[in-house]
């Protein structure tokens, strides 16, 4: 303005939106937040990957990135021999994002075992259309010889937590 003071001005809005009619967003930014919980038990008895917990999540974008952090406890035992471990794989939409082998622990004194992990690992999928993503959880025995089960959760509430974060591109 012409006598030297500075002009300032507040906008205020409640809501931001294109002449397309999408969303704005900032890059970087959450979208959307949400925290899923599960009490279920599986007792795992198997050498082949059993489904333990499965969680479907339609993203609010068509392209973001969501993350998925799991935090849990998954419990082995054996019942009179040295060695106790199980796999876990995460997958997204049916392919593999994490996997761990051969996980556990070994008895020197061959008399059997028992462990309870607490567990937890963050995964990230690069959404690319807005189509629905199926995160799944699922655990394994190493071999028939390495543990007697691989037990996910204890009827405990919550045994589980999935915390999923959608961001923006």
């Amino acid at each position: 303005n012409s006598n030297g003071d500075s002009v300032m001005s507040i906008l205020k809005v409640d809501t931001l939106q294109p002449a397309t009619g999408t969303r704005v967003s900032s890059a970087g930014h959450v979208v959307h937040s949400e925290r899923q919980t599960t009490s279920t038990d599986v007792n795992v008895t198997s050498t082949s990957y059993t489904d333990v917990w499965t969680v479907n999540y339609t993203p609010k974008l068509t392209t973001s990135t969501v993350m998925f952090q799991l935090s849990t406890s998954i419990r082995l035992d054996r019942n009179g021999g040295y060695d106790n471990r199980g796999n876990i794989q995460i997958l997204h939409n049916g392919s593999s994002a994490y996997s761990i082998n051969y996980f556990g622990e070994y008895d020197y004194g061959n008399s059997g075992s028992w462990q309870k992990v607490s567990f937890s690992e963050t995964t990230e999928y690069s959404n690319t259309n807005g189509s629905q993503i199926t995160w799944k959880l699922q655990v394994a025995q190493s071999s028939s010889s390495s543990a007697t089960s691989v037990r996910f959760g204890e009827a405990t509430s919550p045994c589980g937590s999935l915390l999923i974060t959608e961001i923006a591109p």
